[in-house]
């Protein structure tokens, strides 16, 4: 080995593992040059390798995750938008704050802060808080991740299927750890277990799975007529719950305090309360106090509907008086045991907007007086000006008279200055 030689591989041997790569340089090529009568440097220069081959491994296993992910988006139904999202320690350990493309939340995302419905491939479904503000989702993405058993390197295909309010996701999750064992060297038929892991047959499982829900549980896949936002809904098990207990509206009882009431409302009554069940998935009237009798349960669960058809029949005419003797007998109900937050919580953004509303209309009408009043001396002056433009007239043609007068006055002076005498 030269000098030149030499030198150009002491200067190797110091570099690190990220250098050699920016270098552009294979490393086990420039292990080569290392003398091998030097044991230390040829520690130095395996260890390198070990470190370069797993960097290369666990890159090549994170791209095949990406590019699966890629796949399952390309597959999906293309009239509703989507996005993939690369699972970071701040995501699934630390922080719990899941950050979504601005650009996806400025196109197909709400510009207020609200829930997100989380829904994985066996029918599952997670609320989550949205803040539109800073375009990421906090509270409820904590609990879906360790349901989840998200990791770090896991890939998360998500698929906007509903817009309406609570906007839906439905999730597809690709694990990086199915990669590292299928792409692992040492295991035999890695192709075969490629294949296993691949999204044909993580599609079929996921459709005969959702067949599978949809027949055991027929109505409560479907929107219910009340649009509520789940605010203040039962946690994932309690939801579970009623899920299994209430297939559909013939399996739902109303008990309250061991009697069935349900002969005693009407069928308007206890099909739109089966609804709002639905929406939060629990008995929201299962906290009723034990002093609460049929009849009066059958009131207020009655009054209750009656308040809730009223508050999607608002608009902007509606008495914000109304608006509040409905908040306050709701607050009664809930203080008896009724879990009806979710409603309070609609009348709330209702007087929201009904205040804003008249303070809009109550500017609006003064701007209106201001307008007509602008309006008023803008024709006055209209008027006056019309009158000014007449008398402009009668001057000019007044001024035109006594301009012929002079000039004749002029003519007839200086004819009798010349004439003869």
């Amino acid at each position: 080995m030269d000098a030149v030689e030499a030198c150009s591989s002491d200067d190797e041997d110091q570099l690190t593992v990220s250098q050699i790569l920016l270098r552009g340089k294979n490393p086990l090529d420039s292990s080569l040059n290392i003398a091998s009568d030097n044991p230390s440097r040829n520690e130095s220069s395996k260890r390198e390798r070990e470190i370069v081959d797993n960097f290369s491994y666990h890159s090549e296993a994170q791209s095949r995750v990406m590019a699966r992910a890629e796949e399952i988006q390309a597959s999906l139904a293309p009239e509703f938008p989507s996005f993939w999202k690369l699972m970071k320690r701040s995501h699934v350990s630390i922080g719990f704050w899941l950050g979504l493309p601005a650009e996806f939340c400025k196109l197909h995302l709400p510009r207020y802060d609200g829930v997100v419905v989380l829904e994985d491939e066996s029918g599952c479904e997670c609320n989550t808080n949205y803040l539109a503000g800073k375009r990421g989702l906090s509270g409820g993405w904590r609990g879906f991740s360790i349901a989840q058993k998200l990791l770090e390197g896991d890939v998360v295909v998500f698929h906007l299927v509903s817009r309406l309010s609570p906007v839906k996701f439905k999730v597809y999750i690709v694990r990086a750890s199915d990669f590292d064992v299928a792409e692992d060297p040492s295991l035999p038929d890695s192709d075969a277990c490629a294949k296993e892991t691949g999204f044909g047959a993580y599609a079929e499982k996921n459709n005969r799975t959702c067949k599978k829900e949809k027949k055991k549980h027929p109505r409560l896949e479907i929107e219910p007529h009340g649009d509520w936002n789940n605010m203040h809904s039962s946690d994932t098990t309690e939801g579970s719950k009623f899920s299994r207990s209430v297939s559909d509206i013939k399996n739902f009882n109303i008990v309250v305090n061991g009697l069935t009431i349900d002969s005693k409302l009407s069928t308007h009554v206890r099909t739109k309360f089966y609804d709002l069940c639905c929406t939060q998935k629990s008995y929201i009237h299962e906290g009723l106090l034990q002093s609460i009798d049929s009849k009066m349960a059958v009131e207020i669960i009655s009054k209750t509907i009656h308040i809730a058809d009223a508050i999607q029949a608002c608009n902007i005419s509606t008495s914000p008086n109304d608006l509040a003797m409905w908040d306050k007998t709701l607050e009664a109900f809930g203080l008896l045991g009724m879990d009806i937050g979710f409603l309070r919580d609609r009348l709330n953004r209702l007087v929201s907007l009904s205040s804003e509303s008249k303070e809009v209309s109550n500017k609006y009408a003064k701007a209106r007086i201001e307008i007509d009043g602008v309006q008023d001396k803008l024709k006055s002056l209209e008027l006056k000006l019309l009158k000014m433009k007449q008398e402009r007239k009668r001057l000019d043609d007044e001024m035109e008279d006594l301009k012929e007068k002079m000039q004749k006055n002029e003519f007839l002076m200086q004819k009798e200055a010349i004439a003869p005498w």
